[in-house]
C-alpha cells in the first residue's frame, strides 16, 4: 500500500486544522445546538401555556367555590325569606293567628283581608289589602301591636288611626291599621 505524504508548511497545517475545527464546530452547532435551542423554545412555550391554563383553572375553581359558598348562604336565607309570606291557602290560618293575638291581649278585632286585583303576579307574589280594626284599652292595643310585630308573616302597615270615642268606656280606643300582606303563590 502506498502512502501519500503531503508536505505542508506550518502555516498551511494551521489553516487546515483551523478549517477542520470550524467544519466540526459548524456541524455540532447545526445538528445539535440549533435543534436543542428550538426544543427549549418549544418547551418554554408549552410551559407558559400550561401555566396560563392552570391559572385560569384555579381562577375558575376559586370562582366556583365562591359561587357555591354564596349559594349556600342564599339558600339559608331563602327559607327565612319565604317564611314571611302567607303560605298557599293560608289565609284562614293567618286570620286565626291574628284573632288569637287579639284574644290574648283582650282586644276586640275586625279583620278585612282581600286580594288586590291583578291579572299577573310578578315573581309569584300576590298582594292582599289588610284592614284591622281593634277596640280596647290603649295599653292592650299597644301590646297587640307589639305581638303582631313578632309574627312570622311580614305585615306592611302604611296607615294607623287612633280614635277615642265618647261612647266607649274611658281609656278605650278604636284603632284602624291599613296595610298589606303578601302570599307566595309560586311555592
Amino acid at each position: 500500500m502506498a502512502t501519500i505524504k503531503i508536505n505542508l508548511s506550518s502555516r498551511q497545517k494551521s489553516f487546515t486544522i483551523f478549517s477542520v475545527f470550524l467544519v466540526m464546530l459548524g456541524t455540532i452547532i447545526y445538528f445539535i445546538i440549533v435543534p436543542a435551542i428550538t426544543e427549549i423554545r418549544n418547551l418554554n412555550t408549552q410551559i407558559y401555556n400550561q401555566r396560563l391554563s392552570l391559572e385560569r383553572k384555579y381562577t375558575e375553581r376559586f370562582g366556583m367555590r365562591k359561587v357555591v359558598k354564596n349559594f349556600r348562604e342564599i339558600s339559608d336565607d331563602f327559607s327565612k325569606a319565604t317564611s314571611i309570606y302567607m303560605p298557599q291557602n293560608g289565609e284562614l290560618d293567618f286570620i286565626t293567628s291574628i284573632e288569637s293575638i287579639a284574644d290574648n291581649n283582650s282586644v276586640e278585632l275586625k279583620i278585612f283581608l282581600a286580594p288586590q286585583e291583578q291579572s299577573e303576579y310578578p315573581n309569584g307574589i300576590q298582594s292582599f289589602d289588610l284592614t284591622l280594626t281593634t277596640r280596647g284599652n290603649f295599653k292592650d292595643t299597644v301590646n297587640f301591636m307589639q305581638e303582631m310585630e313578632r309574627t312570622a308573616i311580614y305585615i306592611i302597615i302604611d296607615n294607623i288611626s287612633l280614635l277615642e270615642k265618647r261612647d266607649l268606656s274611658e281609656g278605650n280606643v278604636e284603632t284602624t291599621f291599613k296595610g298589606y300582606v303578601y302570599k307566595n303563590i309560586a311555592l
